[in-house]
């Protein structure tokens, strides 16, 4: 099996990141890609994203967010608006945000007027979504929150977000929970005119 490198950047550790970053660089400026130019460019932004996004959830860094060209409405090639600060970690308690109320020791939430109960994956992943609604929450934290003894595969995280999605009927009450390629899931609430 092949693991492209921005997969393969997705689930590295901070030090791995800058290692690869590193090594990438000195082939860059050294001239001798191997690939087409400007591949392994394209592969050292995707994995500097990744540790921006790393040091930036661990309050190790505070970077403004990349330049917006004032000639185009677009937003910078690659960037996410992922807020400032560490994310919330809800482990006990309630939690609330847009509507949905997540109560995380009775493993049950509160949408729409209805009360609906959840296993323990969906509640874990519902009150990390509910607590940093609006911001993207990393593949890895949400694996780590969710299956503590290991196992945690990014395909077993995609049909426990699925199967949340589906329990809760978000979109029924105008939420959605979107994958942010290459970094993680978020809550939003989304409009009718899209």
């Amino acid at each position: 099996m092949v693991v492209s490198a921005a997969e393969a950047d997705r689930g590295a550790s901070a030090a791995e990141l800058l290692a690869r970053l590193e090594s990438l660089l000195e082939v860059i400026c050294a001239g001798t890609e191997p690939e087409p130019p400007g591949v392994l460019a394209q592969h050292a932004r995707v994995a500097c994203r990744h540790l921006r996004y790393q040091l930036e959830q661990l309050a190790i860094i505070s970077l403004p967010a990349p330049a917006k060209d004032p000639h185009s409405d677009a937003e910078p090639y690659g960037y996410v608006d992922l807020g400032t600060g560490p994310l919330e970690t809800p482990e006990r308690g309630a939690v609330s945000a847009l509507g949905l109320e997540v109560d995380i020791d009775g493993c049950r939430a509160v949408l729409g007027g209805r009360s609906v109960e959840l296993n323990r994956a969906e509640t874990i992943l519902a009150a990390y979504l509910v607590g940093n609604a609006g911001r993207a929450v990393p593949y890895e934290l949400l694996q780590r929150a969710v299956w503590q003894a290991g196992g945690a595969t990014l395909v077993r995280l995609r049909a426990a977000v699925s199967d949340m999605r589906t329990r809760l009927g978000l979109s029924d009450v105008g939420l959605a929970v979107q994958a942010v390629t290459g970094i993680g899931y978020r809550l939003v609430a989304v409009s009718d005119e899209t």
